[in-house]
């Protein structure tokens, strides 16, 4: 199903007016959902869990999505709890919040969404999808970018693809990974400087999005009760969407 997601400029609005995390509550057909738009964090000590372990006990969900592809589901239940949240800090909600009880079902599938999408192939996909994160954590923590994209590419066996990542940062916006330690330089945010790999990263997000919405629906066939934690800026773009389909 095709939505319509704000516009570039009303979602730059909307990322300095709403705080951070973001979370409504809307009524889906007959499901009350709970959409929680947390900080991508490797920190398991950020303060945001407290938030996410107290919605957890007062909205007591049946099912809790996850802006994670299929291909994470193996740090679900990984017996190095430390290593998989350092992978993805929100495993913690998984570990050690959320009740052995409730279904955990990883929402995002990239690969299957986008491969027919006109924006590459699977590889590329693959690239994009490091260059978000890095995009993401290396410009709010000041990590320098090449060791992070080396390390992101080394935790997915893909460090093959490390050549082909550069040249297709340098093909885009002209800087070299080697000589530039800034993400900022080389993905600034989108209200500095307009910039062809953000231009190309945004599609990526929003076919995304499309896809998460629609396993959001497909969900609510069978509960009654749902959380999706997923990042704050997805949460800002699907709200007025989430909100015209519960009038339906």
């Amino acid at each position: 199903m095709k939505y319509k997601f704000p516009s570039l400029s009303a979602e730059l609005k909307l990322m300095k007016e709403k705080p951070l995390p973001y979370l409504y509550e809307i009524n889906l057909h007959k499901t009350k959902v709970l959409i929680f738009g947390l900080r991508h964090t490797q920190n398991p000590n950020h303060t945001q869990f407290e938030l996410i372990t107290k919605k957890i006990r007062d909205f007591s969900p049946e099912k809790v999505l996850f802006e994670f592809p299929d291909s994470a589901q193996n740090l679900f239940y990984s017996k190095d709890k430390e290593k998989a949240i350092k992978r993805i800090g929100e495993i913690r909600i998984i570990s050690d919040i959320l009740p052995k009880k409730v279904k955990r079902i990883p929402a995002d599938n990239p690969q299957k969404t986008l491969l027919n999408s006109g924006l590459g192939n699977s590889e590329d996909i693959e690239i994009l999808e490091v260059l978000i994160k890095s995009s993401l954590i290396c410009k709010r923590e000041g990590i320098p970018i090449k060791e992070f994209i080396q390390e992101e590419l080394k935790k997915r066996n893909k460090l093959a693809l490390f050549n082909k990542t550069s040249n297709y940062v340098k093909k885009l916006t002209g800087m070299n990974l080697d000589s530039v330690k800034d993400a900022q330089k080389i993905m600034p945010t989108p209200i500095d400087k307009y910039c062809r790999l953000n231009d190309i990263m945004r599609k990526f997000s929003l076919k995304r999005d499309e896809g998460m919405i629609n396993r959001l629906i497909e969900e609510l066939k069978t509960s009654k009760r749902i959380i999706f934690f997923v990042g704050r800026n997805h949460a800002l773009r699907w709200e007025k969407i989430l909100r015209n389909l519960s009038k339906e």
